[in-house]
């Protein structure tokens, strides 16, 4: 029995890790590499037609890596 309800919590441990994950990567990093594509290429990339989702997803964390490099500089 005690196997059965180990098995079961590592189940939703990782469903809820996964879950979290795909939120953080999806809604923060996405959001701030699409954004921040569109200001510096002033609108032009990416296109509406084409999927750029990695490379939204990069930039989105390579931006809050400098953002957390300049505060803990300015820190």
């Amino acid at each position: 029995m005690e196997e059965v309800t180990e098995g079961l919590f590592r189940g939703i441990a990782r469903f809820i890790k996964w879950l979290f994950i795909d939120m953080l990567i999806q809604s923060i990093f996405y959001g701030c590499g699409y954004a921040t594509l569109k200001v510096v290429t002033l609108g032009t990339y990416p296109k509406p037609n084409r999927i750029h989702e990695g490379l939204c997803i990069a930039v989105g964390v390579v931006l809050w890596f400098v953002l957390i490099g300049v505060f803990a500089y300015l820190g």
